[in-house]
């Protein structure tokens, strides 16, 4: 059997109760949190009546039936039974007895193997195909924005047959909707997924790996028990196999990212069901309030908070110093939410290698941790610049003032060309919107961004290491990982200025 539900909610204290099938509304918060939303919850019995409806079919068929998959959005049901035995006039008895409120579809091409049953209330089911040994159909959820996919698969004990499986899933092609793929494929696709019995040979897999090489879906990956199938025999004779698996498309991945499956061992089969879960949780509480350190480096800050503060209020005492701490948030959120990071742009900018962006973006706001930040809160041998040894250690003094900074800078103009670099850290944030951000402009943050990540690690080579580089190495270096970076992003380009500049790029 496999699961899949899409759990809303956190677990925590719930209040009411469950009434027999269908939706239940009920309220519940989280204990030990002041100012939580109450979450309206709806919930069903969808997986517990569907294990119960199995069990009344093992005992009808002698347990000679394979587990169901059965899969739930905020527990609303949806679930194929394969292998039930059951002739087709006599399916609706069946589910009627065993799966109240239930739909369901069945017809003589797959009567006794594969069975769809869901709930009508909240679940609309198209089916796009049917045959032997699958169908394929469309999925629609009551209060869920995705429509998606879903073949539950049958396959023939016969290789040959199976052939007929492998080419009517390609037949699918690749659709533009999330799609999962689950159920007893009776087929190999690697050398480890027998332990016992006869070794699994090539011709096992192939078929079923050729469909796997076309890309339409990938294996999800499952925890729990690696097999799926046991023929239950004594110690000795005793076969394990994968058998049953699920696949899903990229859609999927990106649509139900939080999804999670695992293999389970406790139903009267000989198969194992799997559980599937889109555990897609929302918030409940409110967002604490957090304040940043740099808000207080802004030059409306002061007057911002003052404003708020001598705001009068009707209270007095501590309810009126908490009534003015909520306005000072609500001032500071507002203020800052205003605000526009103009360098930002500038920096997480593609031509950037992802780790000289965030040097880049902490040199921006000087919150690196140089000497003379760590000195105030840590006891440190020494504050003096562990490179040229001749000065304290701060931003401006480690990137623009130190004799190695300068002399680098020197060596990267040699090949870049003259360039007014910053002269100071305070100037970072200024001098990446100094003009437009066309291609030159990008270049030029491309090459700054490597130069501060390099000169970066060199100062931690010498604390750590005690080996310095020399400038000229270093600028080397950086001239590497520019070129190899701009030129793997920017080679197609029909502006005659940026084909110029790429050139001149491929000769460095």
């Amino acid at each position: 059997m496999a699961t899949i539900e899409n759990e809303q909610v956190e677990k925590g204290q719930k209040q009411g109760s469950m009434q027999g099938i269908g939706a239940v509304n009920s309220e519940w918060m989280t204990p030990k949190r002041k100012g939580m939303k109450i979450a309206n919850v709806v919930e069903t019995r969808a997986i517990e009546n569907f294990k119960n409806g199995y069990e009344v079919l093992q005992e009808t068929i002698d347990g000679n039936s394979d587990p169901p998959i059965s899969i739930t959005f905020n527990g609303v049901g949806l679930g194929a039974l394969f292998e039930t035995k059951v002739k087709h006039d006599k399916v609706k008895e069946m589910v009627e007895n065993n799966f109240p409120n239930w739909e369901f579809y069945s017809s003589h091409l797959i009567s006794g193997r594969i069975l769809i049953l869901w709930q009508s209330k909240f679940v609309q089911v198209e089916i796009l195909h049917e045959d032997a040994q699958l169908i394929h159909c469309k999925i629609k959820v009551c209060g869920h924005k995705d429509i998606f996919l879903v073949t539950a698969v049958y396959g023939s004990n016969s290789k040959e047959e199976r052939k007929a499986l492998w080419t009517k899933l390609s037949s699918i092609g690749h659709p533009n909707l999330p799609w999962v793929i689950l159920g007893d494929f009776n087929a190999m696709f690697s050398y480890e997924d027998r332990n016992g019995g006869r070794q699994i040979q090539a011709k096992d897999i192939e078929d079923a790996q050729d469909w796997l090489a076309m890309g339409q879906v990938e294996e999800f990956k499952c925890s729990g028990s690696y097999f799926t199938w046991s023929n239950k025999h004594e110690i000795g004779d005793l076969i394990f196999s994968k058998l049953d698996r699920m696949f899903v498309n990229k859609l999927w991945m990106d649509v139900f990212m939080d999804t999670d499956a695992i293999f389970k061992w406790d139903n009267v089969s000989d198969h194992s069901f799997c559980l599937i879960r889109n555990q897609k949780k929302s918030n409940v509480g409110f967002k604490p309030f957090r304040f940043c350190n740099f808000w207080a480096d802004h030059s409306n800050y002061k007057q911002r908070v003052l404003e708020a503060w001598e705001t009068p209020t009707d209270r007095r005492g501590l309810e009126g110093i908490m009534q003015k701490l909520h306005r000072v948030r609500q001032s500071l959120i507002q203020f800052m939410e205003a605000q526009e990071v103009k360098y930002s742009r500038a920096i997480w900018n593609k031509l950037i290698i992802p780790k000289h962006r965030f040097i880049l973006w902490q040199a921006c706001n000087v919150q690196l941790l140089t000497r003379d930040h760590l000195s105030k809160f840590l006891i440190i041998p020494s504050i003096l610049c562990p490179v040229c040894e001749n000065d304290i250690e701060t931003h401006t003094h480690l990137f623009f003032d130190c004799v190695f900074a300068r002399k680098t800078f020197v060596e990267i103009g040699k090949w870049l060309g003259v360039v007014d670099w910053p002269k100071e850290a305070e100037q970072i944030q200024q001098w990446c919107t100094r003009g437009p951000l066309d291609f030159k402009n990008r270049v030029i943050n491309s090459v700054f961004a490597a130069s501060l990540y390099l000169l970066w690690k060199n100062r931690n080579r010498c604390i750590f290491d005690l080996v310095c580089s020399s400038p000229l190495n270093l600028s080397i270096e950086i001239r590497k990982l520019s070129h190899y970076r701009i030129l793997s992003l920017t080679c197609n380009t029909s502006k005659k200025q940026d084909k110029y500049i790429i050139d001149v790029i491929r000769g460095w």
